[in-house]
């Protein structure tokens, strides 16, 4: 059975809490491919590549993440 991006952002996040990182990054690439909408994988993904100090990277996720969600205090 395949999982829906909040399944995959929630195991993301477990990833992440696990500092696991690509795993994390991968997780939420996934979720993104589903949900191309998705703040929540946008900033999932950014972290991992915080993470992983992959800072370019993840600049553009965290502008997209804005951008789709200006409101968003995360």
């Amino acid at each position: 059975m395949a999982l829906s991006s909040d399944e995959l952002i929630e195991r993301a996040w477990d990833a992440l809490d696990e500092e696991e990182y690509d795993e994390a990054e991968a997780l939420g690439r996934r979720a993104l491919m589903i949900d191309p909408d998705s703040v929540d994988a946008r900033i999932g993904v950014a972290r991992a590549l915080i993470s992983k100090e992959d800072y370019a990277a993840a600049m553009p996720l965290l502008t997209e993440a804005v951008t789709l969600a200006p409101e968003d205090p995360e």
